[in-house]
């Protein structure tokens, strides 16, 4: 008797979609060491490797936009065959330094990270006045 009810239960579960609820919280810890690919004014390309825990190893591809004291970014992580997908936005510093620090949004991925999703993310950048380089980090929770 029990054992159909249990049945009925994980079925209704199931078919509710409540496996979202389900989905791995994990403690995102990423770097990624950055050199300009691309520049235009004031907005630049920059690509390298990454770091990051829990994802692995592999490859970023960040494009920012910085002006009047704020930067504003996009970027992608490419992990083996998956990605991540997110947007990032934040003060910027220029001083013997160029500094940028704020908050990201993991805004979702494909293959294993095709349902990734993260708030509030704490975002920062470091590299020399020149501009050549960039070692950016990404803290946080994420789920997927």
């Amino acid at each position: 008797m029990l054992r159909p009810l249990l049945l009925a239960v994980l079925a209704a579960v199931l078919l509710t979609g409540a496996t979202a609820a389900w989905a791995a919280t994990r403690t995102l810890d990423a770097t990624a060491e950055l050199k300009t690919t691309k520049r235009d004014g004031l907005r630049a390309t920059q690509r390298g490797d990454l770091d990051a825990r829990p994802f692995g190893k592999g490859r970023l591809v960040l494009r920012t936009f910085i002006q009047k004291g704020k930067v504003n970014a996009t970027f992608t992580a490419v992990i083996g065959n998956s990605t991540v997908k997110g947007t990032a936005f934040g003060t910027v510093e220029i001083k013997k330094r160029i500094k940028y620090s704020g908050t990201a949004r993991i805004t979702g991925g494909s293959g294993r990270f095709k349902k990734a999703k993260a708030r509030s993310l704490k975002f920062t950048g470091d590299g020399p006045l020149n501009g050549r380089s960039t070692r950016v980090t990404l803290s946080g929770r994420i789920s997927y």
